[in-house]
Formats: structure tokens, sequence, C-alpha cells
């Protein structure tokens, strides 16, 4: 399922990266040029550019906000959704503590079988 949305979100972040090249291009041939009313009227783009980028990311965390709502259902309210991915978060650091703490004790217990057998072959040379 693709979110209706996203479309929206591209196609607007791509227009407005065209626009601010535009208005980059349009900067740099005003230097080529060298002409002062040129060079004004670049800043000025430039600056409604980045006017307009700045719009376009607060559009982006609107659509953002909204695609979060919409993917919760019906029945779960945010702290819901929260708490039910704080679970999740909680059950992924649960298993790497327990797969650590397995390594330890195989460790140990390989170690403690290392030391009984050097030990039992001791006991064994000093019987022969």
């Amino acid at each position: 399922f693709q979110n209706p949305l996203y479309g929206v979100k591209s196609f607007a972040i791509a227009a407005l990266e065209k626009k601010r090249v535009a208005a980059e291009a349009a900067l740099l041939n005003c230097y080529l040029a060298g002409e002062v009313t040129c060079l004004t009227v670049g800043t000025v783009a430039k600056a409604f550019v980045r006017a307009l980028f700045f719009t376009a990311k607060v559009a982006k965390k609107v659509v953002d906000i909204a695609r979060e709502d919409v993917k919760l259902p019906e029945t779960m309210t945010k702290e819901g959704f929260e708490y039910n991915e704080a679970t999740y978060h909680n059950v992924i650091r649960q298993y790497e503590w327990n797969a650590e703490a397995l390594d330890i004790v195989n460790l140990n217990i390989r170690e403690q079988h290392i030391q009984m057998r050097g030990e039992l072959q001791a006991r064994h040379q000093d019987i022969t």
C-alpha cells in the first residue's frame, strides 16, 4: 500500500529543486555579466527560492504528521502507538541482552570444562 501523499511530496520537492537550480544559474550569469541590477534581482530570486524551500520543508513535516495519523489504526491512539513502539524497542534490547548473557554463560561453561579436563588428566597421570 503506497501512501497517496508520497507523490505530492516528491513533486513539490522536485519543483523547488528546479527553481533553486534556476536561481543559482541566474546568479552565476549575473556574476559573469557584472551588472548591479542583475545581481540584485538574482539575490532577491535566491531569497525567494530559499523561502519557497523553507515552505516546502514545513509542508513536508505536515505531510509526515498526516501520514503518521493515517497509518494509525482507528482503535489505536497516539499514546497506544508510542507504547507499542516502546515495547518493541524493549523486546529488541532484551533479546540483545539475552544473547550476550548466553554467550557469557557458554564461555564460562567451556572454561570450566577445560579446567576440569586438565585436572582429571593430571590425576590420571599421577595414578599411572
